[in-house]
């Protein structure tokens, strides 16, 4: 593992992310990334505006495609 890559618990398997190069990379990533997203999203301590804000921010990456990018 590289110094820039980041692990996280997924289930209880460690998962290690390697950051995005740029916002193509990210988008070109976004099942492994939202994976990520959800369990925080998912934490008991988030407030319910966090909690809401983070479902709202994972709807609108599901709705990104190539055409928004150019």
């Amino acid at each position: 593992m590289t110094n820039s890559a980041k692990t996280t618990e997924n289930f209880g398997a460690r998962i290690i992310l390697v950051p995005p190069r740029d916002l193509a990379d990210f988008y070109l990533r976004w099942p492994e990334f939202r994976i990520v997203a959800t369990e925080i999203a998912e934490r008991e301590t988030l407030s319910a505006t966090e909690q809401e804000v983070m479902k709202w921010l994972l709807r609108l990456a599901d709705r990104v495609g190539p055409r928004d990018l150019a």
